[in-house]
């Protein structure tokens, strides 16, 4: 039964091997009109963004919530990508994707960072990291 098997693999394995060695030469490398003929293209979406998620400090037992403790909202975004082709295979991008949200609020409840004791009613300012 092994032998039959490796048998088989064999000539399958040669088979394939000869479909590659014909069909090869016969495929064209490039075609005579351009694919993607165009001189400047741009792109956009938009995104939902959702923070969510809590942080917690070494040491401290209650973590610190972004949308209970900071108020971290959701908002709408975009991005964006501007495609200029100046020569055949030679293209310039700029790419937008401006990912922030800074806010100032009045804390909720006492809240312990890296040692220091935050007071309900301070004023936190707070940022995502891209600002």
């Amino acid at each position: 039964m092994a032998r039959w098997i490796r048998s088989v693999t064999r000539i399958a394995a040669i088979s394939a091997i000869l479909v590659f060695v014909v069909a090869v030469p016969v495929l064209k490398a490039q075609q005579s009109e351009e694919f993607d003929s165009y001189k400047i293209k741009f792109s956009a979406g938009w995104f939902y963004s959702n923070p969510t998620g809590n942080i917690r400090v070494q040491g401290d037992t209650v973590p610190i919530d972004f949308n209970k403790d900071l108020n971290f909202n959701s908002y709408s975004t975009f991005a964006g990508k501007i495609d200029w082709k100046f020569t055949h295979k030679n293209h310039f991008y700029i790419v937008i994707v401006p990912f922030w949200s800074s806010k100032t609020t009045t804390l909720s409840r006492d809240i312990v960072w890296e040692g220091q004791p935050i007071s309900a009613g301070a004023v936190v300012a707070k940022r995502t990291p891209f600002d």
